[in-house]
């Protein structure tokens, strides 16, 4: 994204990282969430043991409850975004999480915990503007979710795929609410409540979502979101 950042060291970090691992498709990395000022609000994590080499099942099993990997911090090797095919550009706004995932298609996966982005959030975003249509905005995740949930094996499915149905049905939720709905909170909940002990975990771990809102209140508070 053109508001998004690279902070230093990050060149550096990109080059260790891919000739450390020759054989990784995909590296992945937390990043800074900064406001509208440049200001530091919040860190983004992914739900992923760090300096690990994964298969492409265990990332999918938590990326595909949320897209929990910020644009600007992935690094990935040109052969394996050909490979893949690049992006869908029917996806205008999930084409970021389809390509990770078809990324990690390619070959093995590995996240470093070092932060060397930053990720702005402010009210002009394609997160905010893109998520008024409410119907499109949940069919865009549905499509990703749908197209890439069968690669995984039917015990994974079907611990993932009702966490990941839930986790879009709380995005709409949560948008609905960002444009003054406050009953779609309760409808969020209740969502979430329904998923019972277990599938709570997951969507908690997997979904990140205290390090989404909490950002996002925090610049509100300061007005710069």
């Amino acid at each position: 994204h053109q508001d998004d950042l690279w902070l230093p060291g990050r060149v550096e970090a990109a080059r260790r990282w891919l000739d450390g691992s020759p054989e990784v498709a995909l590296h992945l990395a937390p990043t800074a969430i900064i406001d509208r000022y440049g200001h530091r609000v919040g860190r983004w994590n992914c739900p992923l043991p760090a300096d690990k080499v994964l298969g492409a099942q265990f990332l999918l099993e938590r990326l595909l409850v949320q897209n929990f990997v910020s644009v600007p911090a992935p690094i990935f090797r040109r052969t394996a975004w050909l490979v893949c095919g690049g992006m869908d550009e029917k996806l205008w706004y999930t084409a970021d999480w389809d390509i990770w995932a078809k990324l990690a298609s390619t070959g093995p996966v590995v996240y470093h915990d070092e932060v060397t982005t930053a990720f702005r959030v402010h009210g002009s975003s394609l997160t905010v503007t893109g998520s008024r249509d409410v119907s499109e905005f949940r069919s865009q995740m549905q499509i990703v979710m749908e197209r890439h949930l069968p690669q995984l094996p039917a015990s994974s499915r079907r611990l993932v795929e009702p966490t990941a149905r839930a986790s879009i049905s709380v995005n709409v939720s949560l948008a609905a609410a960002s444009g003054g709905d406050l009953k779609a909170l309760v409808r969020a909940a209740r969502v979430v409540f329904s998923l019972g002990p277990g599938g709570m975990r997951r969507y908690l771990r997997d979904s990140r979502l205290w390090e989404r809102v909490i950002c996002r209140l925090r610049a509100k508070l300061t007005g710069a979101f």
